[in-house]
């Protein structure tokens, strides 16, 4: 998530977030990771792009949500042109899932990739509202 979150970071996540409606386009959440394995909880944070029933593609350094291009303010680097199409055979999120990215687009394992695909609620853990260490990058979201 750099340059927004970096490694050691500190953050309030507000773990009431327990429906799809608490979600807006671009919050950064906490997912328990899909890699994750029994022994080792691992948790990722990710920019929450993609809502159910929106389609998602990027083509020329721009993003396209239903169509639209809209400003993407949060990434950092490249991102590969890519549609929901072209990486999973449909065109839409799935109803009770997110698509999310990785503000480090080149960089970032994320839900582009079949291996993170897209997040169902039961694997969100919550919603980032402020960093607070280190203080000198306190910031809300």
């Amino acid at each position: 998530m750099e340059n927004t979150l970096f490694n050691n970071d500190k953050v309030l996540i507000n773990h009431f977030t327990n429906s799809i409606e608490d979600l807006q386009r671009f919050d950064v959440v906490v997912v328990n990771s899909p890699l994750e394995n029994t022994s080792n909880k691992k948790t990722i944070i990710k920019r929450v792009v993609g809502l159910p029933g929106d389609t998602i593609e990027y083509k020329s350094q721009q993003l396209y949500i239903n169509g639209l291009h809209v400003k993407d303010a949060y990434s950092k680097g490249k991102t590969a042109d890519f549609s929901l199409k072209n990486i999973y055979g449909f065109e839409r999120v799935p109803n009770n899932t997110i698509f999310v990215l990785g503000d480090n687009r080149e960089e970032s394992l994320d839900s582009r990739f079949k291996e993170i695909g897209f997040i169902s609620l039961n694997n969100i853990e919550g919603k980032v509202i402020l960093r607070y260490k280190p203080f000198n990058r306190f910031m809300k979201f």
